[in-house]
C-alpha cells in the first residue's frame, strides 16, 4: 500500500507541474483550443486528487489544511468573479492564485513522496472535541442546504432533477466544497480509529459530488440537443459547414473559464449615459421622476456603423449588475454595439405596457442618434432575461405592428432573443401583467430565439410560443439549458452562462450574414 501511495504522489507531482505551466500559458495567450479544454479537465481532476492525497497521511496538519482550502477558495472566487463585475482585479488575482496553487500542489506531492527528507512532522490525531465540532458543522451545512433545496423545489414546482442544479449552480464551487469538507471529516474519523463512519461519509461524499457534477457530465449531450434544435429552424450556413469540416464547433464551451474564469478584452465601455427622464405615477402617490441611462459597449478600435444589441434586464436587476457587463463585453468584442439599458424598472414596478413604451422611445433615440453613436439601425437585436425577455418580445411586436413612433419605417429589428422569459399563461395574463395576445402576433415579426431552462418552475412557455409563431410562418427556435434554473447565466463563466452567450452570438451572426446576403 505504501508503494502505491508513493507512486500516486510522484504522478501528482508531474500533473501539478503540468497544470501550473498550462494555466500560466493559457492566461498569457488568452486563446481557446481543444488542448486547453483538455488541460482544463486535468486542472479540475488535479484539485480533487490533491485533496484525496491527504487521506494517505495524518502528518502535517497545516499543509493538509492548505491542500483542502485552496481549491475551495479558487472555485468560490471564480463564482464571485462570474457574478460580480465590480471587482475587475479579481480575475488577475484568481489567475495568479491558480498558478501558485499548482506550484504548491507540486511541492505537497513531493513532500509526501519524499517525506523522509523533511523534518519529522507531528501526527495530528483529532481529539473528541474537534471531531464533534467538525461533524456538527458538516451536518448543519448539509441539512440547511438540503432544506433550502427541498423548499425551492416544492414552492417553485420544480422537478426533482433540480437537486442537480442546486448542487452545482453552474459552477465548480459546491462539488469542490463537498469533496473538501467530506475528506476533512473522513480524516478526522480515521485519525480516531472510526473506520465505518469514515466509509459512510465517503459514500455520501461520492454521491453528493456525482450529483453536483451531473450538469457538467451531461454537457456534451446537452450541446448536441441544443444544436439540433437550432439547426432544425436555422439550417447551417456555408461558414458552419467549413468550420465543421475543420473540426470547429458552432458553440464551444471553454472548460478553463469554467474552472478559473477569464478576462474579457478588446472592448471599450461608455457608462451611465442619460437618455430620458421617466415620470412614474401610481394611484394615491405623488409622481416620481427617474433618470434612465445606459452603458454602451463597443469593440476597441471599431470604426463605422456596427450591428446593435439592446439588452433588457429582468425585474430583479438593472444595467451593469451581476454578469451583465461580462456578457456585454464579450458581445461587443465580436463586433457589435451593445446597449445595457435601464428602462424604468428601478424602485417601482411600472406596467408591462409602460416599460415597453420606454423601450420603443429608446429605439427611436437610437435612430435619431445613429450617426453620433456609429450604429447600424437596420441591424438591431433585442434580448432580455426573465421579465426582460417578455419586454423584448413586446417591443418587437410594437415594431412589427408599427404601433409606436413609426419605428417600422425607421429601424429594422433582425431578431429577438428571450431567455427564460415566458410563462405557460403568457396569453392569458391581463391588466398590468398583460404580456401579449394572439391578435398582436403577426407574420411581420423577425426571427426569434428562445432559451429555456429545464428546471425552472416559473418559466416553461418557450415551446408554446415557438409553436404559435411557426403557425404564423415566423421562424423561432427553442433551445434548452439542461438542468438549469431561472437566471441560469448568473455565473457568466459557468456552463449555462457560456451556452447563453454563445447561442446569442451565433443567432445574431447568422441573421446579419443572411440580411447582407439578401442585399447583395
Amino acid at each position: 500500500m505504501e508503494g502505491f501511495f508513493q507512486t500516486a504522489c510522484f504522478i501528482m507531482l508531474a500533473v501539478n507541474l503540468f497544470c501550473g505551466a498550462t494555466v500560466a500559458v493559457y492566461y498569457l495567450v488568452k486563446k481557446e483550443s481543444r488542448f486547453f479544454n483538455f488541460a482544463g479537465v486535468v486542472w479540475l481532476l488535479a484539485m480533487f486528487c490533491n485533496m484525496a492525497l491527504t487521506l494517505g497521511t495524518q502528518k502535517s496538519g497545516v499543509l493538509c489544511f492548505l491542500t483542502m482550502f485552496c481549491p475551495v477558495l479558487l472555485t468560490m472566487m471564480n463564482g464571485m468573479l462570474s457574478s460580480n463585475t465590480e471587482r475587475p482585479t479579481m480575475s488577475r488575482v484568481l489567475q495568479v492564485g491558480a498558478v501558485l496553487y499548482y506550484v504548491y500542489g507540486a511541492f505537497y506531492s513531493y513532500y509526501l513522496w519524499n517525506d523522509q527528507r523533511f523534518a519529522p512532522a507531528e501526527n495530528t490525531k483529532t481529539g473528541w472535541v474537534g471531531l464533534i465540532l467538525y461533524l456538527v458543522f458538516y451536518l448543519f451545512v448539509m441539512l440547511v442546504f438540503l432544506a433550502y433545496s427541498t423548499r425551492e423545489v416544492y414552492i417553485s414546482e420544480l422537478t426533482m432533477t433540480s437537486v442537480f442544479s442546486f448542487l452545482s449552480f453552474g459552477t465548480m464551487a459546491l462539488p469542490v466544497w463537498a469533496w473538501s469538507a467530506s475528506i476533512g471529516l473522513i480524516r478526522r474519523f480515521m485519525g480516531n480509529g472510526f473506520v465505518v463512519p469514515a466509509a459512510v461519509i465517503g459514500m455520501v461524499m461520492l454521491i453528493t459530488v456525482a450529483m453536483g457534477m451531473t450538469p457538467f457530465l451531461a454537457l456534451p449531450n446537452a450541446l448536441k440537443n441544443a444544436d439540433k434544435a437550432f439547426r432544425r429552424v436555422y439550417p447551417s450556413t456555408e461558414e458552419d459547414e467549413q468550420n465543421a469540416t475543420a473540426g470547429k464547433k458552432a458553440v464551444n464551451i471553454s472548460v478553463p473559464k469554467m474552472v478559473f474564469g477569464g478576462t474579457e478584452t478588446g472592448n471599450v465601455v461608455t457608462k451611465d449615459v442619460k437618455w430620458m427622464d421617466f415620470t412614474f405615477a401610481k394611484e394615491g402617490k405623488d409622481p416620481e421622476t427617474f433618470e434612465l441611462d445606459y452603458d454602451m459597449y463597443k469593440a476597441a478600435g471599431e470604426e463605422g456603423p456596427t450591428p446593435v444589441l439592446v439588452r433588457i434586464h429582468g425585474s430583479g436587476g438593472r444595467k451593469g449588475t451581476r454578469n451583465n457587463a461580462l456578457m456585454s463585453q464579450t458581445i461587443a468584442s465580436a463586433g457589435y454595439t451593445v446597449f445595457d439599458l435601464n428602462y424604468g424598472n428601478e424602485r417601482r414596478k411600472p406596467t408591462n405596457d409602460e416599460l415597453t413604451e420606454n423601450i420603443c422611445i429608446f429605439l427611436d433615440y437610437l435612430y435619431e442618434n445613429r450617426e453620433k453613436l456609429q450604429i447600424d439601425t437596420d441591424q438591431i437585436f433585442l434580448s432580455g432575461m426573465s421579465r426582460g425577455g417578455k419586454m423584448a418580445l413586446k417591443a418587437t411586436i410594437c415594431w412589427a405592428n408599427n404601433s409606436s413612433h413609426d419605428l417600422y419605417h425607421k429601424i429594422t429589428i433582425r431578431g429577438c432573443i428571450s431567455c427564460w422569459g415566458f410563462m405557460n399563461d403568457v396569453f392569458r395574463r391581463t391588466g398590468s401583467e398583460r404580456i401579449v395576445s394572439e391578435e398582436e402576433l403577426t407574420a411581420q415579426l423577425p426571427d426569434m430565439l428562445f432559451i429555456d431552462t429545464t428546471n425552472d418552475g416559473s418559466v416553461q412557455g418557450g415551446l408554446m410560443m415557438e409553436g404559435f409563431l411557426h403557425s404564423l410562418g415566423v421562424k423561432a427556435a427553442n433551445i434548452e439549458l439542461r438542468y438549469a434554473m431561472h437566471s441560469a447565466d448568473i455565473y457568466y463563466y459557468g456552463l449555462w452562462g457560456q451556452m447563453t452567450v454563445m447561442y446569442l452570438l451565433r443567432f445574431m451572426k447568422d441573421r446579419v450574414a443572411a440580411s447582407k446576403q439578401k442585399e447583395n
